[in-house]
């Protein structure tokens, strides 16, 4: 009898290991490191504040997230200083959350579009370091960028809080803030608060692609374009494509020349194309599929799984054909070509020795 009990307690014991280790985990992963501080995201020296922030899958996977889609639970920034305010009865602060392929932010009219996350009586924020903001409405995260955008209204001013913030490379982040009416204009700029996010992996993610090479532009006469990249999955990575287009024409797409563990060498081939001539587009994206056919492109939002990437994201990347002229080259002003006109004259103009 006791050895009957053993046997199922031990049965239970792996059984409930075994759930366990299939449930989805839940991450806390940050987005910035900065030690500067500022009043975004909520700006309390005047009546209205806003802010909006973006915020890449790849920042995100770099800040802890395992990648791919989730649910997202709570957001956090990270006070550096504190300072005496007394929000105003009906004071309100809204916070948003969207799913998107921008990956700038541009000066402009405030959005109105995303989920309300959490809205409520305007915090104190008179604690420094993370504060916490449990949401009301968890966000269905779809694994690309994402979009936090936060609206506060009140009827009083004084001191307020700074945030910690990360100064990034491209216009990351837009704000402004004014007394008596909300802003109706946000400006751009580069200083982009940190944040802290807690979500929940939904399954199995996709793979993850990072380009190593986007070339800017290439010889019309140019055979091809060789194209690097680094894919890299939780798994195993299935399958991998290339799709690539001339202007607004056809899709293509091409298998991997080359692939070195997580190293993938693309070729796009410019016959494949009907060759190039001066000022012709060349467009192209990445797909991967993992051994569940989850699937992701590079940029964000393409889907379908033969080829993965079969349907295309609504952003790509892109380089231009250009007409090189051998040197020494000799252009006579009487003939014009290469943008030269004609005006005067006779006369030639010589490029090279």
């Amino acid at each position: 009898m006791r050895q009957r009990f053993t046997s199922l307690a031990l049965f239970s014991t792996v059984l409930m290991m075994t759930c366990l280790s299939s449930m989805d985990a839940q991450v806390t992963f940050t987005v910035g490191t900065g030690t500067s501080s500022q009043s975004y995201p909520v700006n309390m020296v005047w009546w209205y504040s806003r802010s909006e922030a973006v915020y890449t899958s790849a920042e995100m996977i770099s800040g802890g997230w395992t990648g791919g889609p989730g649910t997202i639970s709570n957001v956090r920034w990270n006070i550096a200083s504190v300072a005496s305010y007394t929000p105003q009865t009906g004071s309100v602060l809204r916070i948003y959350l969207e799913n998107t392929t921008q990956t700038t932010m541009t000066t402009g009219s405030p959005s109105t579009s995303g989920t309300l996350v959490w809205s409520g009586a305007h915090p104190l924020f008179n604690v420094a370091g993370w504060w916490n903001f449990t949401l009301t409405t968890p966000f269905v995260y779809s694994g690309g960028n994402l979009i936090v955008r936060v609206e506060r209204d009140d009827s009083n001013y004084g001191s307020g809080a700074y945030f910690y913030y990360t100064s990034t490379t491209s216009t990351t982040h837009r704000g402004a803030y004014q007394d008596y009416t909300a802003p109706t204009s946000l400006t751009a700029d580069y200083n982009r608060p940190n944040i802290q996010i807690v979500a929940t992996a939904s399954g199995d993610p996709p793979p993850f692609i990072v380009i190593n090479t986007v070339p800017g532009c290439v010889a019309s006469t140019s055979p091809g374009t060789t194209i690097t990249a680094t894919i890299t999955d939780n798994n195993s990575v299935a399958q991998a494509a290339i799709w690539f287009r001339k202007n607004t024409g056809s899709w293509y797409n091409a298998a991997p020349t080359s692939i070195v563990g997580s190293a993938y060498t693309f070729a796009i081939s410019h016959s494949t194309l009907g060759g190039l001539v001066n000022s012709d587009v060349v467009s192209w994206y990445i797909g991967a599929r993992d051994n569940a056919n989850n699937v992701a492109t590079s940029p964000f939002g393409g889907s379908g799984t033969t080829p993965p990437g079969s349907t295309p994201p609504t952003t790509f990347n892109s380089y231009t054909a250009e007409t090189i002229l051998p040197l020494p080259y000799t252009q006579g002003f009487d003939t014009p070509g290469h943008g030269w006109t004609l005006g005067g004259t006779s006369s030639t103009w010589r490029i090279g020795a």
